[in-house]
């Protein structure tokens, strides 16, 4: 007679859990997600490195040392098969906190998934950012990547995001330019005409040629009476040569109408009242070196000015001229013209 009760209780219990719902447990999505490949090239095997941020839904609280982050490709071979990767702090792409524990990034047997151990307790709703590197992470050959990143806790998966991954075939583009040899050379007085001179000259003191040419009994100032100008990327810099031209034999200050020849000097033997004439160097600026001192004598051959022994912007150097007569030199008018050339010593 209890048979019937009992079966009657046992279908109610059967009703009920019949209507009770089965509830799964479905792990969150991450957050923002991304994964930064210093190459996008497939198929390289060294070089590569890689950083990973995502932003946390869920903490990850499996203890310290316990947690671990698993990046699984669904295709594709992106490391080297059973090997270890290289950790450290992510490059500033993001804003992020570094990963934190004592990592240990390792590659699975297929060279399909990387798995981060090591990872301390993380923080629901944080950013989180690792670098992988070394010569056993790859980039896989040319397409479309789908990849999951998904947080664990040691024992069971907490959040995770699909993201997509893109190689192509390649992803430089090579720059091409050319800069060809520059030399910029110039010589000017100060009045832009290209003469300059001592105006009249006596015996009783020496005369220095000024570019208003009226001539002056003291040395003029930097820039004149004549200033050189240079630049040039040539790799040893470049060279200023200068030569006279005195009576065709020899160099000097000539009058032709008096065949009367004033010799060419060193700056320092000019002295009142003895037949001279000098040309030299003076006021050298930036990478210019002056070599035709006060102790160069004036040719009709070329000799060294000033140089340089490097590329160089513009530089400058002065010519400065000095003349002195003896008592018994011949009246006229006398005239030189000084040669100048320059060149790049590429």
């Amino acid at each position: 007679m209890r048979k019937p009760k009992l079966t009657a209780l046992l279908v109610a219990i059967l009703m009920v859990a019949a209507l009770v719902p089965v509830v799964r447990v479905k792990a969150a999505d991450l957050a923002t997600t991304s994964m930064y490949f210093n190459h996008n090239t497939a198929g390289l095997t060294s070089g590569v490195e890689a950083d990973l941020y995502f932003t946390t839904t869920t903490a990850v609280s499996g203890g310290s040392g316990n947690n671990k982050v698993i990046i699984a490709f669904a295709t594709g071979t992106w490391c080297n098969a059973s090997q270890n990767l290289t950790t450290g702090a992510p490059s500033a792409k993001e804003t992020a906190t570094t990963l934190p524990g004592t990592l240990t990034a390792t590659c699975n047997a297929s060279g399909n998934q990387i798995t981060i151990t090591g990872v301390d307790d993380l923080s629901a709703s944080t950013k989180y950012g690792v670098k992988l590197s070394g010569n056993n992470l790859y980039t896989a050959s040319a397409g479309q990547h789908d990849t999951t990143v998904t947080t664990n806790n040691g024992s069971a998966d907490v959040d995770s995001r699909h993201i997509a991954l893109r190689t192509i075939s390649d992803d430089d583009i090579n720059i091409t330019g050319y800069i060809g040899p520059t030399l910029t050379f110039d010589v000017r007085d100060t009045d832009m005409n290209n003469n300059i001179g001592f105006g009249t000259i006596t015996a009783d003191a020496v005369r220095y040629a000024t570019a208003d040419g009226t001539g002056s009994a003291t040395l003029p100032g930097a820039s004149e009476p004549v200033r050189i100008y240079g630049s040039t990327n040539a790799d040893d810099g470049m060279a200023i040569y200068y030569r006279g031209t005195g009576d065709g034999s020899n160099s000097g200050m000539y009058n032709s109408a008096a065949g009367k020849l004033i010799i060419s000097d060193d700056q320092a033997s000019i002295v009142a009242g003895t037949e001279g004439y000098a040309v030299w160097g003076n006021n050298a600026s930036g990478d210019f070196t002056v070599d035709a001192g006060t102790s160069a004598v004036m040719t009709l051959s070329d000799q060294l000015f000033a140089h340089s022994s490097a590329p160089h912007t513009t530089a400058t150097v002065d010519m400065d001229a000095e003349i002195a007569i003896s008592p018994t030199t011949d009246a006229g008018n006398y005239a030189d013209t000084v040669h100048f050339t320059g060149t790049g010593k590429f």
